[in-house]
């Protein structure tokens, strides 16, 4: 426990850090498709994780650990050789005034914490976190779904572990269009100030039937018990073409995570939209604990959910339906989204004036 609570402070610490230095890089215009990166980093790095834990962690659960602590220490070594960026050097507002040598200056107080809580944009954007990833944290037993399948299906323990891990790594592969989401929100946000919001929105309320669609669509599963991890592997990919129902279920799979994954994209561009420069970390700090928060409630409590379902619905049941059951806090996530939306123009117009005043100021 205590290593883990180390571990989240050091994250932490890059998440804000990294976040603040990233849009500083980068012009509003293409906020969205660079965060779509940022998110997907972190989505190849979850796909990643949950193979090899299935793969090492069903033999010895220490195992995927020490793979975390190596990959830590590479981490480590590659933030040495990055350099700083100038702070706003990115805002069209503020790029004359710093090419002629001008220093943005400005620095968060404990005096801008109401200003930054008076953004209506910054409310939801905060709020939305406790149901989204609610939902989102459900979604870690995802892997336990498939395997409790296979072991219907007759298999062993292991072998429906390993089962399960490579289901949910391949069924977690839409949230590569993370990059489409980040895309259209740039596109639409040309169009109007509310177009991140709305895209945000319209892509987690689209994906709520298709996730129920997954839980329930019924998957045989085809592969040779105790095999070998490689064995595993080509058995769950060939079943993808020669089983109708795991094909459905992967396309269903990829289309409902490429809907959500708009929402990562454009959250963080929003944040970079409807506020200063100085005030971008602390808000997305603000914002990660939230999900934190909601992530851990969405992992705990369908946790005890399951074993209160298992009185009504035979195991893998008694999963599917709690992670349905789950899935229905996206409803109000897509709803503050919209909220969102419709704040967003008189944040974003007041952000920019002040900037053009600073500006002013500096040459």
């Amino acid at each position: 426990l205590v290593a883990q609570v180390v571990a989240a402070v050091g994250l932490g610490a890059v998440g804000s850090v990294g976040f603040s230095v990233v849009t500083d890089l980068i012009s509003p215009r293409r906020r969205g498709l660079v965060m779509s990166f940022w998110g997907l980093s972190q989505g190849v790095g979850t796909l990643a994780g949950t193979l090899v834990a299935g793969l090492l962690g069903s033999v010895d659960w220490r195992r995927p650990f020490l793979v975390l602590a190596v990959v830590g220490l590479a981490a480590t070594v590659a933030y040495l050789f990055t350099y700083d960026i100038r702070r706003g050097q990115s805002e069209p507002e503020l790029v004359d005034a710093l090419a002629a040598g001008a220093d943005y200056d400005y620095r968060i107080s404990r005096a801008d914490l109401p200003r930054i809580l008076a953004r209506r944009t910054n409310r939801w954007l905060v709020l939305q976190g406790l149901t989204a990833q609610a939902a989102f944290g459900s979604l870690v037993w995802l892997p336990v779904l498939f395997a409790e399948r296979a072991e219907t299906q007759g298999l062993s323990t292991a072998t429906a572990v390993l089962v399960g891990s490579v289901f949910a790594t391949l069924f977690q592969l839409g949230g590569v269009f993370s990059i489409v989401g980040g895309l259209v929100g740039d596109a639409v946000q040309r169009r109007t100030p509310r177009g991140r919001g709305l895209v945000a929105a319209i892509g987690v309320l689209a994906a709520v039937p298709l996730y129920l669609v997954l839980f329930f669509v019924p998957m045989r599963i085809d592969v040779p018990d105790g095999a070998s991890a490689g064995a595993v592997i080509a058995a769950v990919l060939a079943s993808v073409v020669t089983e109708p129902t795991v094909g459905f279920g992967l396309l269903t799979a990829v289309v409902a995570l490429a809907l959500t994954s708009a929402n990562s994209p454009n959250w963080f561009a929003l944040i970079a939209d409807v506020n200063p420069p100085e005030h971008r970390g602390t808000v997305y700090s603000l914002g990660n604990l939230v999900n934190g928060v909601g992530r851990a409630s969405g992992n705990g409590l369908v946790g005890v959910a399951f074993p209160v379902l298992q009185t009504a619905f035979p195991p893998p049941l008694n999963y599917a339906v709690g992670l349905a059951a789950f899935q229905l806090f996206f409803v109000p996530t897509g709803v503050m989204y919209w909220f969102a939306a419709r704040n967003s123009p008189a944040d974003i117009a007041a952000v920019r004036e002040l900037l053009h005043e600073r500006a002013e100021r500096l040459e």
